[in-house]
């Protein structure tokens, strides 16, 4: 194993990098969200911002471990911060610097690895955006690419939060604010405590359509719909009250009428003495963001159903052939079980990946007001042939009114059938399910399933949720799935501004539950 060299300006590249203050800090989501776009762009299941301090890297995001730090000197990141673009490492065995490295011949055995360095406006390389797997392989040009670009966006989310951390400490001025940032990508505004723009920097104009002189003096709400106006005001009242807003996604208003959607930060500005006089905003336009979405789903559609076609008729051959089974041998008829099986089981995964896929694609999400009651008992309805087949015991339960919500019917009617041929699945023969829909606050529905299976012991309960991740009680048991049921439907329940509850005990049944905000 060969341990990166030193920097010969290590003392400077420290101090660059404390300068950010980001060091031992939690997860932000706006790198969080960056490593997962790495993660999803280069198909690994791991990716990292990591920020290589003197002796360790600190990861200041990661998917795929908990892990938040690891010794510098087994460090892959050690390495990338002396490239210019980016470190490709197609199989560690057969590279000198990394063949015996703790990381790839001990846990977490890794093969391939991917960095671009980020490099700080000041020419300092801080770390690395970096993916990784635990297999040979390597990853197109478009997403080395993609990696390059995310990276450069990870400094620019460094900069930003160094700048909203100095105005804090300092008291800076909006304006000076919106001369420091002005190189920024996102439009930040300023304005006074009566709501009027006193700073419009380069991205906003290029945001919005207006130029710094036409915006500066003019109320803020020429960028906010009129529905959402009244909306705009309170926020403003709320931060001139010393009170910070993360980020939200809302719609704004260029000069030529054009809604967009943006991700809003708001802060209140603060002078010498402590005073609050203004506020600050941040917009992050979230169109490429959609149209990545967008084009990630239409992908996945696309590869499903390419997938799907030739599997249904591989299928329908199989029962062919099965129906016409009687002068086959018993061998070749296994053969055609498992072919059967295996065949079914992927379809089964193909669906769910596609589900997951229009769950995240936002863009697609379509509420409207919709009688909860009638989901729930279609629901049952289309399920109760395959829990009579086991002799289950299923109750329904549901209002004599209507409840509406507004929701998108499809999606739920999906998180729903989830959870009910879930209990279907892992309920023995004989044993009783329930499902209720009921107002359980004045302002909150829940839909609930409960049964008398396998349960779950406490020890997964928290991974339930965790794309792939299988009980131990269900994959004991010999029960097949995906692992993919219950994040389709936590996304669904978050979608909708609501949440997947469970409660379970092994060998003592679960209960599942969705809960949404109610719409009389």
């Amino acid at each position: 194993m060969l341990t990166a060299p030193i920097p010969a300006d290590e003392a400077s590249r420290l101090a660059a990098l404390r300068r950010y203050d980001v060091l031992d800090t939690d997860a932000e989501p706006e790198f969080d969200d960056i490593a997962r776009l790495a993660a999803e762009i280069c198909e690994m299941p791991l990716a990292y911002v990591s920020l290589v301090d003197a002796d360790r890297e600190f990861f200041k995001a990661a998917v795929g471990t908990s892990v938040r730090e690891s010794p510098r000197d087994i460090s892959f990141c050690g390495h990338t911060i002396f490239e210019d673009e980016v470190l490709l490492v197609p199989d560690a065995l057969r590279d000198v610097r990394f063949a015996d490295n703790p990381q790839v011949v001990g846990g977490p055995q890794l093969r391939f690895y991917a960095g671009v360095p980020l490099v700080t406006p000041d020419g300092y390389a801080l770390g690395a955006l970096c993916v990784k797997d635990a297999v040979p392989r390597t990853i197109s040009d478009d997403a080395v690419y993609a990696l390059g670009a995310l990276g450069r966006q990870v400094v620019a989310q460094l900069e930003l939060r160094r700048l909203l951390v100095e105005s804090r400490r300092d008291a800076a001025s909006a304006c000076r604010l919106a001369a420091i940032v002005e190189s920024s990508n996102d439009a930040i505004v300023a304005g006074d405590l009566t709501g009027a723009i006193v700073s419009w920097n380069p991205a906003a104009e290029r945001m919005y359509g207006y130029e710094a002189a036409e915006a500066i003096g003019r109320p803020i709400s020429i960028i906010v719909p009129a529905s959402d106006r009244d909306e705009m005001m309170q926020l403003l009242e709320r931060v001139t009250a010393d009170e910070a807003v993360d980020h939200r996604e809302v719609a704004r208003l260029r000069s030529d009428g054009v809604e967009i959607e943006v991700s809003s930060a708001v802060s209140p500005v603060l002078d010498a003495d402590g005073n609050i006089t203004g506020a600050s905003v941040i917009d992050h336009d979230l169109t490429e963001r959609r149209l990545f979405e967008q084009a990630k789903h239409d992908f996945v559609a696309s590869v499903s159903h390419e997938l799907r076609t030739p599997l249904s008729s591989i299928l329908g051959y199989v029962e062919m052939l099965t129906d016409n089974g009687g002068t086959m041998s018993a061998e070749h008829q296994r053969f055609l079980g498992i072919i059967d099986r295996n065949a079914r089981r992927l379809l089964a995964l193909i669906g769910d990946v596609l589900a997951l896929a229009e769950v995240e694609n936002t863009t697609g999400f379509r509420p409207e007001p919709t009688d909860l009651g009638a989901l729930v008992e279609a629901v049952v309805q289309e399920q109760l042939p395959a829990s009579a087949k086991r002799g289950h015991s299923l109750g329904v339960a549901v209002p004599d009114e209507p409840l509406i919500a507004s929701v998108d019917a499809k999606q739920l009617t999906q998180a729903a059938a989830n959870l009910l041929a879930n209990a279907i699945k892992y309920t023995p023969e004989g044993g009783t399910i329930a499902v209720s829909v009921a107002v359980e606050d004045p302002c909150q529905i829940a839909i609930r399933v409960s049964d008398s299976g396998i349960g779950i012991s406490a020890a997964d309960l928290e991974h339930l949720t965790e794309r792939f991740f299988r009980a131990h009680s269900a994959t004991d048991a010999g029960i097949p799935g995906t692992g993919l049921g219950l994040a389709i439907c936590a996304g669904i329940a978050a979608a909708h501004g609501g949440t997947l509850t469970v409660q379970s005990e092994l060998g003592h049944g679960s209960e599942f539950g969705i809960t949404i905000p109610l719409e009389r």
